[in-house]
C-alpha cells in the first residue's frame, strides 16, 4: 500500500485520484498479463510433467532473482 501513499503525496490534490487509478490499473494489468507467461515458463521447464517438483520451480523462476554484485573499494 506504500506506492499509493507515495503517489497521492507526489501529485497535486486535484489529480491524486487519477494517479492512484493509474497505479491500480498498472498493477492489475501486469498481474493479468504475467500470470500466463510464468505458467508457460514453468510448463516449458518441466516438459509438461504433471507433478512439478521443486527443481522445476527453481529452474523456471531463477531469472526473476536479481543478484547484485557488491563492489568493495579498499
Amino acid at each position: 500500500m506504500l506506492p499509493y501513499t507515495v503517489i497521492k503525496e507526489a501529485n497535486p490534490p486535484g489529480v491524486s485520484g487519477t494517479a492512484t487509478g493509474v497505479v491500480n490499473f498498472l498493477n492489475f494489468t501486469f498481474s493479468a498479463l504475467l500470470g500466463p507467461v510464468f505458467a508457460w515458463a514453468l510448463t516449458a521447464v518441466s516438459g509438461g510433467a504433471a507433478p512439478m517438483t521443486l527443481e522445476h520451480y527453481q529452474t523456471a523462476f531463477q531469472p526473476l532473482l536479481l543478484r547484485r554484485r557488491r563492489w568493495r573499494s579498499f
